[in-house]
């Protein structure tokens, strides 16, 4: 069984995509912390106090409490005010 951990969750602007079409860091924007579950799933809000310009993205890391840091989170495009990532274990 797994036991709830601490992640602390960065977001980033990018754009554009690289090669790839995955995004990356280009601006450190903010951060949260979460508690997962023990499902290894971590539900959170927050809010980043930036404004997205035409054609930016919003990425995301979660690094774990010995600093194991997730690949950048698929891009996504801020939708009235909201922004929603997805990441499990």
């Amino acid at each position: 069984m797994k036991r709830s951990l601490p992640v602390s969750i960065q977001f980033f602007f990018s754009s554009p995509l690289d090669p790839t079409g995955v995004g990356e860091g280009a601006q450190f924007v903010g951060q949260t912390t979460a508690l997962t579950g023990a499902d290894g799933v971590a539900i959170y809000s927050v809010n980043v106090p930036n404004t997205l310009k035409a054609n930016q993205l919003v990425t995301a890391t979660a690094t774990d409490p010995i600093g194991n840091t997730s690949e950048f989170s698929s891009p996504i495009s801020e939708v009235f005010g909201t922004v929603q990532f997805q990441m499990s274990s």
